[in-house]
């Protein structure tokens, strides 16, 4: 298991806008030795005796988190002396995970490769890919994942910016311009957002063919609903879990670790889509994970998971993740999950009841439709 860096030290050198590093300097690689050492693969072990998931999402986390300051200190000083300007590293979003095998051995070491593959003003891209090698000596892709990080005043919380990144080979180069082409898909997709703006006609066709399913015609009744064999409400496909956020799950800069909540929330997605579906469902996909606010130590943390969509054997999963404060009883929305995940036989279709269920299920379709799900 990744460990977590136990403390955070400022440091007093000045921003320089004429600094750049390389690529190479930020290039890193880490083992997970679940084959080499048996005993750290306890804690990574599911009921099927394979790895879990959600505590590689947390390795992850923590290894984007590294790449970004390493990227920001050069390879003059060694890292754990900061030789960059005062910042405090955060993850802002996941821009997505697609899995090449969804099924990872718990006896074969987990090799993990990185490197910062984008930088803008305040945040920065990393691009992280794992992979098992078997006993023939073939090396075999688990996954590629891309996390979008973002620096801060440690005092302000506002953005500062990063050290830039020098860009030196033609594959160096098309992969800074497939950052800036994610950057631009997520601003389309955050001001295309169906909180903003209304659905597309074809959205709207199919809201409406949902709603005429579900009609009784001998009533002659626009409010007499049934729902169609093969069908659930999508308000029947909900499944809540409450977490307490004690001290020792924070980050080095003493709020919950992201990638803690990454494993509750996937954690509870699971489950969720496990009793949807009635068997054990396969991740295919993580898409557009946004961290909205930091988690405080000691909140009470209200996971939402919602089926929002289905199709064949595919599920597509949201979780909400709300900070209720038990005093006032006020909550406020912190993290918000997109999972994708697969069972081994046809799922139930999902049928919206309400205009508030037929947008969550659009807005789920449109995830499931962005994601990787082969």
């Amino acid at each position: 298991m990744i460990k977590h860096v136990s403390s955070f030290h400022l440091t007093n050198v000045s921003y320089d806008p004429n600094r750049a590093h390389p690529v190479s300097n930020s290039v890193s690689s880490a083992l997970i030795p679940l084959g080499s050492d048996p005993e750290s693969r306890v804690y990574y072990l599911n009921m099927e005796n394979l790895t879990r998931f959600g505590v590689i999402l947390e390795d992850l986390d923590t290894f984007a988190g590294w790449l970004a300051y390493k990227h920001n200190q050069g390879d003059k000083v060694p890292m754990g002396t900061p030789d960059h300007h005062k910042m405090a590293i955060v993850t802002a979003c996941v821009d997505h995970i697609d899995m090449q095998n969804s099924i990872i051995q718990s006896d074969l070491d987990i090799h993990m490769q990185g490197y910062v593959s984008w930088v803008g003003k305040s945040s920065m891209e990393t691009t992280m890919t794992l992979a098992q090698k078997y006993g023939d000596g073939d090396m075999r892709e688990i996954l590629t994942a891309k996390f979008v990080m973002v620096s801060l005043d440690p005092d302000t919380k506002t953005p500062v910016s990063n050290v830039k990144l020098l860009v030196e080979t033609e594959e160096e180069k098309e992969r800074f311009k497939r950052g800036e082409w994610a950057k631009s898909v997520r601003k389309a997709q955050e001001q295309n957002s169906l909180l903003k703006t209304v659905p597309t006609e074809i959205e709207r066709t199919i809201l409406h063919d949902l709603f005429l399913k579900t009609l009784d015609y001998k009533s002659m009744s626009f409010h007499n609903r049934t729902l169609p064999a093969g069908h659930v409400w999508l308000e029947d496909a909900r499944l809540k879990n409450s977490i307490l956020c004690f001290p020792s799950k924070r980050n080095l800069h003493g709020k919950i670790f992201g990638g803690y909540l990454m494993r509750t929330a996937y954690e509870t997605a699971w489950a969720n889509s496990a009793i949807f579906s009635k068997c054990r469902p396969r991740i295919m996909a993580v898409d557009n994970i946004i961290f909205r606010k930091s988690v405080e130590v000691g909140s009470l943390l209200l996971l939402s998971s919602q089926i929002c969509y289905s199709t064949d054997r595919f599920m597509q999963v949201s979780v909400d993740a709300i900070v209720m404060d038990y005093l006032t009883q006020k909550c406020e929305l912190t993290n918000t999950f997109q999972f994708t995940f697969k069972a081994d036989k046809e799922v139930p279709l999902i049928m919206p009841k309400s205009y508030t269920d037929g947008i969550i299920y659009l807005n789920g379709r449109r995830h499931f439709n962005a994601s990787a799900h082969p």
